[in-house]
């Protein structure tokens, strides 16, 4: 009679991978981050990045820049063809300031469409230098570190900011890509235009989300002996509503 064969020992586990498990949430990416991704989460694009998910507020900053580029390269160059600008835009070279500045849906498509041409290149070295310390935030990963995160996301124009500067270093800082995911429904919803301007009327979840990081970005022991806010003429007239 044979000796039935032992069974074979199961595979040690990788102990080196710094993944988190399958469908678990990573962790060590600050409480900041941690909140976009709980509060955000529904409105968070998936799939492929580019002008279709992700709209043309959230480089807003990116987007300026372009447009100022075009318009300076169109008062030297009246070659209709140039090489220097992207094949969609060339006819934009010789049109009026004005009329290029309202044409941002078109730049902002070729910003995503034509990465690789010198003149989005360009644009994208221009943000990156213009910010160079964020940059270096970005690229280190000390973004996502304390508390950090927080403090740049209480700002208004904070989300904006970090949306073009993700976008100019090509998502290659740790988690970045998920970062900028992030902020797309949170620039949106402040309905951001091209020069860099929110509108007043953000919705309630945006301001709340807002009023939670600056609450992270404030000291734990302001966090619990905060003033009472004063009564508005907008809170007196929805108590004197009947309705409310």
């Amino acid at each position: 009679m044979l000796d039935a064969t032992p069974p074979l020992d199961p595979p040690e586990p990788n102990e080196t991978s710094s993944e988190p498990p399958k469908g678990e949430p990573e962790t060590g990416l600050g409480p900041g981050f941690a909140l976009l991704r709980a509060a955000l989460g529904d409105r968070i694009p998936e799939g492929f990045l580019g002008p279709d998910s992700v709209p043309p507020a959230v480089l807003a900053i990116p987007i300026g820049l372009a447009i100022e580029n075009l318009i300076r390269h169109g008062k030297t160059c009246r070659n209709p063809l140039c090489p220097h600008i992207p094949p969609p835009l060339q006819a934009y070279v010789r049109m009026r300031p004005q009329t290029i500045r309202k044409s941002r849906d078109q730049v902002h498509k070729v910003l995503w469409t034509h990465k690789d041409h010198e003149f989005v290149k360009e644009v994208r070295n221009e943000v990156l230098e213009q910010h160079q310390d964020l940059a270096e935030e970005i690229s280190t990963g000390s973004l996502l570190k304390g508390d950090r995160l927080a403090h740049l996301l209480a700002g208004a124009k904070g989300a904006r900011l970090l949306a073009g500067v993700l976008w100019a270093s090509g998502f290659k800082g740790p988690h970045s890509e998920p970062l900028f995911r992030s902020l797309v429904p949170l620039v949106d919803s402040g309905k951001a235009d091209v020069t860099g301007r929110i509108d007043t009327q953000e919705d309630e979840h945006l301001g709340s989300i807002r009023d939670k990081l600056r609450d992270l970005d404030r000291p734990e022991s302001d966090r619990y002996n905060q003033p009472a806010r004063a009564t508005t003429s907008r809170d007196r007239s929805r108590s004197a509503d009947p309705r409310t």
